[in-house]
């Protein structure tokens, strides 16, 4: 997911970018050593900062306890021990001892009045993971230092980008905040699938509780970071990096659509089918076709790449190699729809309306072609649920799979899991043996 480079600022950009815990950097001729510990190997971490005041001290283990504010209540956020110089130490525990609210055992409680700024790698659930004391705020008041301003800090944004309205909620339970959080999780994955490819957006101003519209051209107040490029008299977005991305996520641009091109090239680099059930009741029929698709691409040595729709469907993905035309990609898309169709016809169908379906399974070939878009991968969808379309491992798509478990908050949890079953996509296109598939359909066509 990351390219090879020599280049160190790339290096830490990518970590960055990507939220990575950091690099290590060694003297190239240094060996490594176990349980020895050498200036030839250099950590360097990539911190997170945020603002938080202190609430306790155990005094058994000198360990400083913090939170924020949640509206009236206190947050916690665990407890911090390193950084401090012994005078600042000193200092912090007379306070703390002088002005303690309340005692228990050797913990001591105190009002919230000292605030500071720590440095962490991320947050869990119980609190931040390797906090580091950075300095007193003096000037800061104990209320500034709030959850939504620790969620906002959290998402370490570059800083020509600025958040708007966060509590805005944009789905049931869920607000802008937690989209951008969304987005910022897993830019990992998310941007090589926009990278080079002109992108249409449907954005929710107010969430999914008011109007939508697409936007294809890019707005005139768009930032100076943002790249476009100009086709067909429209100045479409391009996403290169995590400005951008988080800059769409904070204009409420849900969902992101791409073409089946690089920006620039006339040749095709993917294929995709859309397989669209009347319902979400239906999904089984989904199911059903796309492991029939599967043992197909299988039998042609084709890689093939599946995920969720966001809604109700699936949607199966093949990338090949560079140099194919609309023409020869139609040719194998519709080959293989009507071939799925004649063998299975009382359950799946190409025909595109909707009232002549008659409960089928409408496999949509025709939405791969020039100037269409699909749903990207990691793209959340604007539906009540707000759920995402979610790459998937092959193992998983079978009876028990459920569309309706892909939200947002799952999806980053998997991602942290699993990783992503689409990782290698692109090498996997220029490795496919199309070259062959092509020459059999046509000289069978």
């Amino acid at each position: 997911m990351i390219p090879f480079t020599n280049d160190h600022h790339e290096l830490l950009k990518n970590v960055y970018d990507q939220e990575g815990e950091g690099l290590v950097f060694k003297k190239k001729n240094s060996m490594w050593e176990e349980g020895v510990r050498s200036s030839d190997w250099v950590k360097v971490k990539n911190w997170k900062t945020c603002s938080c005041f202190i609430t306790g001290w155990e005094s058994g283990n000198d360990y400083f306890y913090v939170g924020v504010y949640k509206g009236e209540e206190i947050v916690s956020l665990g407890a911090f021990h390193f950084g401090l110089n012994p005078e600042e130490k000193r200092s912090l525990k007379h306070i703390i001892y002088e002005n303690h609210t309340g005692k228990d055992g050797t913990f001591f409680s105190i009002s919230p009045a000292i605030t500071v700024e720590l440095h962490y790698l991320e947050r869990y659930d119980d609190g931040l993971r390797e906090p580091h004391f950075s300095r007193f705020l003096f000037s800061e008041a104990p209320e500034s230092c709030t959850e939504e301003r620790f969620r906002i800090d959290e998402l370490s944004l570059p800083g020509s980008i600025s958040v708007t309205h966060p509590e805005k909620p944009i789905f049931e339970g869920i607000s802008k905040l937690d989209y951008l959080h969304y987005l910022r999780k897993v830019s990992g994955a998310l941007l090589p699938f926009l990278h080079g490819r002109a992108l249409t957006c449907i954005r929710y101003p107010h969430g999914i509780f008011g109007e939508s519209f697409y936007q294809k051209n890019t707005p005139e107040h768009a930032p100076d970071f943002v790249k476009t490029v100009r086709d067909d008299s429209i100045d479409y977005t391009l996403c290169h990096a995590i400005d951008t991305l988080m800059w769409l996520g904070n204009q409420l641009a849900l969902e992101l659509h791409v073409p089946f091109q690089l920006q620039g090239r006339d040749d095709v680099f993917e294929i995709a089918f859309d397989l669209d059930p009347p319902d979400r009741s239906a999904f089984p029929l989904a199911v059903k076709a796309a492991l029939i698709l599967k043992d197909i691409l299988d039998r042609l040595h084709l890689r093939s790449f599946v995920k969720t729709s966001g809604n109700k469907g699936l949607q199966v993905h093949i990338p090949i190699p560079r140099g194919y035309t609309w023409d020869d990609t139609r040719l194998f898309t519709e080959f293989i729809a009507r071939y799925l169709v004649s063998t299975h016809p009382e359950e799946f169908t190409v025909e595109r309306l909707k009232k002549q379906r008659n409960g089928r399974l409408y496999i949509d070939y025709v939405q791969h072609g020039p100037g269409k878009t699909l749903v990207s991968p990691y793209s959340v969808r604007g539906n009540n649920e707000g759920l995402v379309s979610t790459p998937l491992l092959w193992e998983e798509v079978n009876r028990d799979l459920d569309p309706s478990r892909f939200t947002m908050e799952a999806v980053v949890k998997r991602f942290r899991e699993i990783g992503c079953p689409f990782s290698g996509y692109y090498t996997a296109g220029e490795q496919q043996p199309f070259k062959e598939v092509m020459t059999f359909l046509r000289s069978n066509g």
